[in-house]
């Protein structure tokens, strides 16, 4: 009798994840990324694409003289919109939300010691 690993299979049965991969698939082929690329952006967005991120990228797309609409942000970071400039500041975007964290990680393990 051949026993599956659940963890494994539960993994790739999870819609989420099938998501997340579908997304890493997308962003290879449409923006030119490596896998390692596009697995970093698609774990980034997942991690930091909150509530209030469409809003955010929209601002800084204004600071950047680009007009882009809530929905297209949503769309290009589900993998559903192929468009460059939307995706170069949702990575900005998420790269700058991870340098705010480990700046607090850091002063907060700083004043530990």
């Amino acid at each position: 009798m051949t026993h599956t690993n659940t963890k494994v299979r539960n993994k790739e049965e999870n819609p989420d994840m099938r998501l997340h991969n579908n997304r890493v698939i997308i962003f290879k082929k449409w923006y030119k990324l490596s896998e390692k690329e596009a697995e970093t952006a698609t774990e980034f967005m997942d991690k930091y694409c909150s509530r209030g991120y469409s809003s955010e990228i929209v601002a800084l797309a204004k600071e950047n003289k680009l007009e882009v609409s809530e929905a297209q942000v949503r769309s290009v970071r589900h993998g559903r919109l192929n468009d460059l400039k939307i995706f170069n500041l949702i990575v900005q975007y998420v790269a700058e939300k991870d340098r705010v964290q480990v700046a607090a990680v850091n002063t907060l393990e700083s004043l530990k010691s």
